[in-house]
């Protein structure tokens, strides 16, 4: 029951008035005035599938089985109070445009409302003309027989054209007016809220729900579609569906309101959506278009598997949560992990192949995952997936290892992927997490298949020079260096000068616009130019001391130059202007 004032409505009338409202509006802009039917039928069904409540329009709404008319299944919802069925009427085997039959069904399989936008076909004249899928039966405005019309969509607009003529548009973003809603998560986990660690009465206890999971859920705001009468986790950008087992269809509300705690499926529902909108909405603050296709996520997903993963392989690509130990979908470490390949293939399609360049991968994840969650609570900082992880399930990951590149390389790309989410954080703790995150998106539009971790060291150079005109190079070097990702030079403008014997100065570097110097104490056998992005540009064999280097063939540009001597080596940085 929901109270209003001193007066008491039950759920589902309050339903009617929102639906009776909102289509009657909706439907009056549309084909002449025509406005949704609401009925209440209070039937008992004996099935509650789709057959099932196909067979009861057909009999409830006989209009729809007859004069060439026919019911087509569309999609079914379900919401904490039942199931919720869509149909289009056809005319001629052609859907008939926005005539949607919604049947609402409660949990003891009873019909508790049936909307009707459908049409009564029996003075229309039959349709012939040989069709395809893209065209519907549309009626224009004060008429009263059906055309054949092309249905068109172009960007966020549906466009219902006869012939040259244009007889109905529609937003598909209208859905966002006054679809505030809210809804209770877990910002970004049980643990990290509660200042716990896993264990004792924090525990994932077969997904059970407790009072102190329930203390330290968070109520939050956020937008989501309205249509037909129903708050569903949707908008232009993500979309929560049910695309993999175990089939689980996604919560929808008929009031704005997404209350669950973590036993419903339901919670993953919400959490997932919330935290991926906030992290899309943070990244178009920084201006970064990467997140604007959509996205289809399924909570629980993976045949029930302790596993995630996102696929671009569907149109459009997909996020799937595994429900096995903790449930992903709980933590917003691992959904924003996920998030982060999402947005990595935005930037460089198809280019994540190769074990290094993998843990790149894994290790954008890991640190968009770690600065979400410290940006909200930095309690467990250094750990990933403090409630998904570091329990009986799984080990978890860090971004504090003690691991070096390239000397730490192992074939795990999860491991390896530690080693740059660590380096990537200390840049963070530093300059912050806007400066931080801006440099490595950009970053990652450089990236190819087969490369190396150091390659991606020098591309977040780049990008420094690319976004700041070099501001935070010292920052940069001095994490990255520290990692083992970008090797020491003498001189450098950063003060550095801790240095092993495996990092001893080999040459003196000098340089200016258009050319550099090399000066040794021992003979150069060779020097070498690669591009930021690891191309080499050129490869030079000398036998001397000291070596000046000047063309104006090398395009301006950011060079990684290379001298070696013997088993010893040295790369510098060359920017040239000229």
């Amino acid at each position: 029951m929901l109270k209003v004032g001193n007066c008491k409505f039950d759920v589902w009338c309050l339903w009617f008035i929102v639906c009776g409202l909102y289509l009657g509006k909706a439907q009056a802009q549309d084909m002449g005035e025509k406005h949704c039917r609401v009925y209440y039928p209070k039937t008992q069904l004996e099935q509650a599938n789709a057959e099932s409540v196909k067979r009861f329009v057909v009999q409830f709404l006989p209009h729809t089985a007859n004069h060439n008319s026919g019911v087509l299944w569309k999609y079914q919802t379900e919401s904490p109070g039942g199931f919720h069925y869509a149909f289009v009427q056809t005319f001629c085997g052609i859907e008939v445009y926005q005539s949607e039959i919604k049947i609402n069904v409660d949990r003891k399989g009873v019909v508790r409302s049936v909307l009707d936008n459908s049409y009564h076909t029996n003075n229309w004249r039959p349709i012939s003309e040989l069709h395809s899928p893209d065209v519907v039966v549309a009626l224009r405005k004060g008429e009263e027989q059906p055309l054949l019309c092309q249905k068109v969509v172009v960007g966020h607009a549906e466009l219902i054209y006869y012939g040259d003529e244009l007889i109905h548009q529609q937003d598909l973003r209208s859905f966002a007016t006054d679809s505030l809603v809210s809804g209770k998560i877990f910002n970004p986990d049980p643990l990290t809220t509660a200042q716990q660690t896993y264990g004792g009465i924090f525990k994932d206890n077969g997904d059970a729900n407790a009072p102190w999971l329930d203390n330290v859920q968070q109520t939050v705001n956020f937008r989501t579609a309205f249509n037909g009468g129903f708050f569903s986790l949707a908008n232009d950008y993500i979309t929560i569906m049910d695309f993999d087992t175990p089939q689980i269809i996604p919560v929808t509300t008929t009031v704005p309101f997404f209350n669950y705690n973590r036993s419903q499926s339901g919670f993953e529902d919400v959490n997932a959506f919330y935290h991926l909108n906030t992290y899309r909405q943070h990244l178009n603050l920084l201006g970064f278009n990467l997140a604007e296709n959509i996205l289809w996520v399924d909570p629980h997903a993976v045949s029930g598997a302790d596993n995630s993963y996102f696929s671009y392989s569907t149109t459009p690509p997909r996020i799937y949560f595994g429900i096995g130990g903790v449930d992903d979908a709980e933590d917003a470490d691992v959904i924003i992990h996920e998030y982060g390949h999402f947005l990595s293939y935005n930037a460089a399609p198809q280019t994540n192949f190769g074990n290094q360049r993998n843990a790149l991968d894994e290790g954008l994840g890991d640190y968009m995952a770690a600065s979400y969650s410290k940006a909200i609570n930095t309690f467990g900082s250094t750990n990933i997936f403090n409630w998904d992880g570091h329990n009986e399930f799984w080990n978890g990951r860090v971004v504090n290892t003690q691991k070096k590149y390239p000397t730490d390389i192992t074939t795990s790309i999860y491991r390896n992927g530690e080693m740059w989410s660590t380096a990537l954080m200390n840049i963070h703790d530093e300059i912050g997490r806007a400066a931080t995150d801006s440099l490595i998106f950009q970053t990652h539009y450089g990236y190819s298949m087969n490369m190396n971790m150091d390659d991606a060291a020098y591309l977040m150079i780049e990008a420094d020079t690319m976004l700041t005109g070099g501001k935070y190079f010292c920052s940069i070097f001095k994490h990255l260096y520290a990692q083992g990702f970008l090797p020491f030079f003498a001189n450098n403008p950063c003060g550095i000068s801790s240095i092993s014997d495996a990092y001893e100065q080999l040459a003196v570097f000098s340089s200016n616009a258009q050319s550099f110097t090399l000066r040794a104490n021992t003979s150069l056998a060779h020097v070498r130019i690669f591009t930021i992005a690891g191309k080499l540009a050129e490869q030079i064999s000398i036998a001397q001391n000291e070596f000046t280097y000047t063309t104006p063939q090398l395009a301006p540009g950011v060079y990684i130059v290379q001298a070696l001597a013997g088993n010893r080596q040295q790369s510098f940085r060359w920017i040239k202007t000229e």
